[in-house]
């Protein structure tokens, strides 16, 4: 056999190389066999959706007797829609879900595979629901919302504790789930109104740690509201950029709720209650908003409490009530002098007595008449009225004029045009007849204040 001088020194490394690999792979095999299969992935949930969306654990999907119950009971159709379905991870992915769903009867009606093609995702997606058209409007029914809804992005989810609820104990879990829901919703209005008109922008002070009476005046003085009565005190929040909008008659134990998202102030209020409850609650969560901020778990008895100090210290401004002349005041002096600060009875009586013009004998003795007298619940003869939304007044003038019917505002949301108006019950004028034709708006007008106190609005 003939070769070269060299080939066979060439020869001995490969030979050796290959040996090397083997006892190397060898090793490698017994390292893999030994090493525990929990220390390769992550310690927990890593990663976020496209628009930051924070991922949950399978264990955290538990459903409870009842609500498995409730979701067989619904005999739902469901379609899976997959990028693609070439891989054995997307099928046993798609069989996982299938024969969970099944346990539920929940029925599998398709499964659609975009082959990583999203034009093609979205026309399968369609395709898959377009079979289920009945189930899908029943849902929507169900859900007050229209089919739409259910093919915008995705909404993120208000979580528990960044919301400021009013009577808390009052509500069921039920009732705070379906109100913080509802807020979202509301949420959404707002931010499509802002893409047309140009709003307040946020100037709520954070006074976080500040005792409620200071933190009023320091309040009243920062928005130049001077140390008298606030006439109109929703106008007021929402000239200092908070979004105001109303609870859907249902949640009747719900009186109020706030929160922030992505740094505006949003109070939701139940515009079923007397004008002067009212505006109890709007300073009460306005209380929650300043003291509590953007960043602070804002529930508990001591927040509640602060809260309503706060409302009471804004509302009945020390100076004002103690230059009023109510020291050692009976109930009808009390009735009286409540329409100076647009209040209700009780809250001028526990007023006058926290700054010391009451008793305690006379404090509990004057509850005890205004309670046998109807002023515990509600405010016999008064003839004060609910304040209105400034802003979203104008803004459905606003878009009426401009050929936009409510019905067609609530579809730019996914809404029926009664949900829409359950949001601004009480609030502002909602009803249009007619359907209305498209048109679109140019440059976003700006909501001006006019006219001093009154702080009324314009688009410009």
């Amino acid at each position: 056999m003939n070769y070269r001088r060299g080939s066979g020194v060439r020869l001995a490394g490969i030979a050796v190389a290959t040996m090397m690999a083997m006892c190397c792979s060898q090793a490698f095999a017994q390292a893999c066999t030994s090493l525990p299969v929990n220390s390769i992935g992550p310690k927990g949930i890593v990663g976020q959706g496209p628009n930051g969306e924070k991922a949950s654990s399978v264990d955290a999907v538990k459903l409870t007797d009842a609500e498995a119950a409730k979701v067989k009971a619904g005999n739902f159709k469901v379609g899976i829609s997959m990028q693609t379905m070439n891989l054995d991870w997307s099928q046993l992915q798609v069989q996982g879900i299938t024969d969970t769903l099944k346990k539920y009867g929940v029925e599998v009606i398709g499964t659609a595979s975009a082959e990583y093609q999203v034009d093609k995702q979205i026309a399968d997606q369609k395709t898959v629901l377009s079979a289920a058209e009945d189930q899908l409007a029943t849902l929507a029914d169900q859900l007050r919302v229209l089919p739409n809804f259910f093919f915008s992005p995705e909404i993120e989810v208000i979580p528990d504790d960044a919301v400021s609820f009013r009577a808390l104990t009052k509500m069921t879990a039920a009732e705070r789930d379906g109100a913080t829901a509802s807020g979202r919703l509301g949420v959404e209005f707002m931010r499509w109104v802002e893409t047309i008109f140009a709003l307040p922008t946020n100037n709520v002070p954070t006074l976080t740690g500040w005792e409620p009476e200071v933190a009023a005046e320091a309040v009243c003085e920062r928005w130049n509201l001077g140390s008298g009565p606030i006439r109109q005190l929703l106008p007021v929040c929402e000239l200092h950029g908070v979004r105001v909008m109303s609870l859907a008659p249902e949640y009747h134990n719900i009186d109020a709720f706030s929160f922030y998202d992505k740094g505006t102030p949003f109070i939701f209020l139940n515009t079923t209650k007397t004008a002067e409850r009212l505006r109890f609650d709007l300073a009460h969560e306005l209380g929650h908003l300043i003291m509590h901020g953007e960043y602070e778990v804002c529930q508990g008895r001591d927040a509640e409490t602060q809260a309503n100090e706060f409302a009471s210290a804004f509302l009945m401004p020390r100076d004002s009530v103690l230059s009023a002349g109510l020291f050692g005041s009976n109930v009808d002096q009390v009735i009286r002098a409540k329409s100076k600060w647009h209040v209700a009875a009780m809250a001028l009586a526990h007023r006058l007595n926290s700054l010391g013009l009451l008793t305690e004998w006379g404090y509990r003795s004057l509850c005890v008449e205004l309670s046998k007298r109807g002023f515990r619940r509600s405010e016999p003869g008064s003839q004060l009225r609910n304040e209105s939304s400034q802003i979203l007044g104008k803004v459905m003038n606003a878009l009426r004029a401009d050929g936009f019917t409510t019905r067609r505002i609530a579809a730019e949301i996914g809404l029926p045009a009664s949900e829409l108006a359950a949001y601004l019950f009480g609030l502002a004028v909602t009803a249009q007849n007619g359907a209305g034709d498209s048109s679109s708006i140019g440059e976003k007008p700006r909501l001006e204040v006019v006219g001093g106190t009154a702080h009324t609005y314009r688009a410009t």
